[in-house]
């Protein structure tokens, strides 16, 4: 009897284009996580300041506006939390 599954080598042939098309549509067109220094320079020049820190959330203000509370885990940012500040 013939063994009709594909043996690992042809296998990965398929599979491989997929990984690389991923990686090329999630890598280009979403921020990933940033160091906490970056996010605060992107902030500093949007005016915002660094008024508290609670816990994770590093709580920033910007004359006029209200309250930005941003969690930082590990000195990293999520990138929701980019995607947002870019949009400020």
């Amino acid at each position: 009897m013939k063994d009709e599954r594909l043996r690992s080598k042809e296998w990965k042939k398929y599979i491989f284009p997929l990984d690389k098309l991923y990686s090329v549509c999630y890598t280009y067109n979403m921020p990933g996580e940033q160091s906490f220094g970056k996010v605060r320079e992107m902030l500093g020049e949007k005016g915002y300041t660094l008024v508290r820190i609670s816990g994770s959330h590093h709580i920033f203000k910007k004359p006029g506006e209200t309250l930005l509370s941003i969690p930082v885990h590990k000195g990293k940012v999520k990138p929701y939390y980019v995607r947002q500040i870019e949009k400020i």
